[in-house]
């Protein structure tokens, strides 16, 4: 049967006239969603801001991104002395946020065969094949089985630090350093070499110079130093122009101060930094610096599944696996008398598990020691980046403060990515 033309511009109308209506809803919608990420990265920022008006930290950047959306805040002072403001390309002194890319590094040569997880470490580093572990009573004996690869990236190993002091090796390897100071990550490693592990491999969670060792296992394996190895494998592919060991004369003065409790200035932007003399040399658990962009970069590869700009460092198995809390049963990634800040360790920072500590499962994170800090978040294809200089650990709870916050941005802010291809500011 025929139908009228009359009927059937009234079907087209109404046809039109409802995907009008959903299309100006998904607009409203969409407006709504950014208007509640606004307010909740406004929060943020008064937040942080307010630290700096009270003098607890110099200045900060603070650099978000989900799928399309970057948020970005930059406050305060990059020298407070001088008087120089903090800026989006400012150089920060990354510690332990060193960690995560030389871990990378390792799961880059595991994928090409040159690695195994499961690899002893005697046989890059003999040495270590005659350590011993301290005991529940302080005693010493031989290790039950061998220190492996697996174990320096999930600080499982035994392999302990100067900084705490809680327990018998921390101790000892206090006592070590007090009176010998290597000058090179071979000069060091050989020095852990000749110290006891906090305990048998696989069997607790120590927070120490583990990943120093992987820098050097990286140079055994591959043939470069641990600085050429990650300038020309993972800084030059991504685009880090910024990151390095050492920042270079010509950008002194993007460089920032760090300072300690009461803005008291602990190291500055001049020739006398061991960040600029040379005296710091290139290893494994600390050291590099970096801009909040370029680490958005690195992070960015990973929440990408290992790529970026059609640049493949890893494949999303790889990354994966990272991203996957790798600890036994009954152990968890604590140092007694520090704020916890994950409840699981992948292959190469910390892993929020089913009870987070902060933001969501499955959500990846760590801190510097100048309370620099990032996360990735799988779930909500966000990254959050805080970049400051502060040395006063009484702090420490400000990271998970940021977390959080950053965590309500990504949740008020409907993003159609579904955990790829983000936005990467160049």
């Amino acid at each position: 049967m025929a139908r009228s033309p009359v009927l059937l511009f009234l079907l087209f109308f109404l046809c039109s006239f409802n995907l009008a209506l959903c299309q100006n809803a998904s607009v409203a919608i969409a407006q709504q969603d950014r208007s509640d990420g606004a307010a909740a990265f406004a929060q943020l920022q008064q937040h942080f801001h307010q630290k700096t008006d009270d003098e607890v930290l110099a200045g900060t950047v603070i650099l978000l991104a989900q799928g399309q959306d970057t948020w970005l805040d930059v406050y305060g002072k990059r020298v407070v002395e001088s008087g120089a403001p903090m800026e989006e390309n400012t150089i920060f002194r990354l510690a332990s946020m060193t960690k995560p890319i030389v871990s990378t590094a390792v799961m880059m040569l595991v994928e090409q065969g040159r690695l195994n997880l499961h690899d002893p470490l005697e046989q890059f580093i003999p040495a270590f094949g005659g350590v011993q572990a301290f005991t529940e009573d302080g005693t010493l004996e031989k290790l039950r089985r061998s220190i492996t690869v697996q174990d320096l990236l999930t600080h499982t190993g035994g392999i302990a630090n100067t900084l705490f002091r809680n327990t018998p090796a921390e101790r000892a390897y206090a006592e070590a350093f007090k009176n010998k100071h290597p000058n090179s990550l071979q000069e060091l490693v050989d020095m852990l070499a000749e110290l006891p592990l906090a305990h048998h491999p696989g069997e607790g969670w120590t927070y120490g110079y583990s990943t120093d060792i992987l820098a050097r296992i990286v140079e055994i394996t591959s043939g470069e130093t641990i600085d050429a190895f990650l300038k020309a494998h993972i800084f030059l592919p991504l685009k880090m122009e910024d990151t390095g060991f050492q920042v270079p004369e010509e950008r002194l003065s993007r460089f920032a101060a760090a300072y300690g409790k009461g803005l008291k200035r602990v190291d500055g932007p001049d020739g006398n930094s061991p960040y600029t003399n040379s005296r710091n040399f290139p290893r494994g658990a600390g050291g590099l610096v970096s801009t909040a962009q370029d680490y958005l970069r690195f992070c960015q590869m990973l929440l990408n599944g290992g790529t970026l700009d059609g640049v493949r460092l890893l494949r999303a198995e790889t990354v994966g696996q990272m991203m996957q809390n790798q600890l036994p049963e009954g152990i968890l990634p604590h140092t007694p008398g520090m704020p916890a800040i994950c409840n699981g360790f992948g292959l190469a920072f910390g892993i929020q598990t089913d009870e987070p500590f902060f933001g969501k499962p499955g959500d990846c994170a760590w801190p510097g020691a100048f309370l620099t800090y990032f996360f990735i978040s799988p779930s909500n294809n966000g990254i959050g980046i805080l970049m400051t200089q502060c040395t006063d650990f009484s702090n420490l709870s400000m990271l998970g403060e940021f977390h959080e916050m950053a965590a309500r941005v990504f949740a008020s802010t409907a993003s159609e990515a579904s955990g790829a291809g983000g936005a990467v500011p160049e």
